[in-house]
């Protein structure tokens, strides 16, 4: 230990130096004298800066500064209370955006339905991708100052918000979306082939806006319903009972498939009931009539098992054991009238 010329004890290397007297000297930390201040223009230089880049993502234009910048400015704002005025910014700038878009694909309502559609599902990947790099230049704002107030949607959600405005202000945009998805699903019924992967990026798309619930699915089911009615009837007339069964399998095999690949999975109950329903449990009585006894006496067992499997479906299996008990009364009676009439035969012949 040596002592310094100022009176510090000092200790061996790594120990901590004390004053001779004991005493411990305070570190006093001064305020500022004169408090900094933002530049008068801050704010509309940062927004400036940021409203440059938020339409160069919306024109798909290479974005001037770097997104580490833009962060820092965004964050910047926020720290100096301009968050408020900074969303609200934010939000019109993407609004009139939205506004333009739709603008645009209502110019296009003249194309035929699957051209129609394929410009929806171009405009909607577009918007998708803008609207996540948005928020990740934005992220500092969402996350500390939209989140945080009960009374405001993140940024994405507000996109998907406003776009499902300007959709219900252009009613005729939503109009041929949906016709041009229920004709689809009808001409693939039909036979024709057509691209699920775009039925299925629409339909992604209405329940993201909250679309597919309250107004796709009630027409898609009511368009079903009356396109297997009609179908229902025509080929009661035309088939014979087990090929009509077989055909009926296949209808809801195929109905399953479509939930399974493109139409969201609450559809798939209410569909195959309309499927059930209107080829099936509308003709229970005709089916009986005309198909039960012909594979009863043609022991086709395929058959059978295929039409108690298939009416099961819809609550028929008490029609079909009074359809049985009728076969066995009958044949019964037929066996036994028979019998007599050969024994008859015999009585008279000895």
């Amino acid at each position: 230990m040596s002592t310094h010329k100022n009176g510090m004890v000092i200790n061996a290397p790594g120990a901590k130096a004390t004053p001779q007297n004991g005493q411990t000297k305070k570190l006093v930390i001064r305020p500022l004298k004169l408090k900094p201040q933002l530049p008068a223009n801050f704010e509309e230089e940062t927004w400036a800066k940021l409203q440059a880049a938020v339409w160069a993502v919306h024109q798909k234009q290479p974005v001037a500064t770097s997104l580490e910048e833009l962060y820092k400015a965004v964050e910047d704002m926020c720290r100096h209370n301009m968050q408020d005025r900074l969303y609200k910014r934010l939000q019109a700038e993407c609004d009139m955006h939205i506004s333009q878009q739709l603008a645009a694909l209502q110019a296009q309502t003249q194309l035929a339905p699957a051209a129609f559609l394929e410009q929806v599902a171009a405009t909607w990947e577009d918007y998708c991708n803008q609207m996540l790099l948005i928020r990740s230049i934005f992220l500092y704002l969402d996350r500390a100052y939209v989140m945080s107030l009960p009374g405001l949607r993140s940024l994405f959600d507000t996109g998907l918000a406003s776009l499902r405005q300007h959709l219900a202000a252009h009613s005729q945009v939503e109009s041929h979306i949906l016709r041009g998805l229920l004709d689809l699903v009808e001409r693939e019924r039909r036979g024709e082939a057509v691209d699920r992967q775009l039925l299925a990026g629409l339909v992604r798309m209405l329940g993201d806006l909250g679309l597919y619930a309250t107004t796709f699915n009630p027409r898609l089911l009511q368009e079903t319903a009356a396109f297997y009615k009609a179908e229902g009837l025509r080929l009661m007339e035309a088939c014979d009972v087990p090929d009509y069964l077989i055909h009926c399998e296949s209808r809801i095999h195929q109905e399953q498939e479509r939930c399974l690949h493109y139409l969201d999975p609450s559809s798939r109950r209410p569909l195959l009931q309309e499927v059930e329903q209107q080829l099936l449990a509308a003709h229970i009585g005709s089916i009986l009539a005309k198909g039960f006894n012909p594979l009863m006496s043609g022991h086709r067992v395929q058959g059978l098992a295929r039409l108690y499997s298939l009416l099961g479906r819809v609550g028929g299996t008490d029609a079909l054991r009074e359809q049985w008990r009728l076969y066995i009364t009958t044949t019964g009676v037929v066996i036994v009238k028979d019998g007599l009439n050969v024994s008859m035969v015999t009585y008279s012949c000895g």
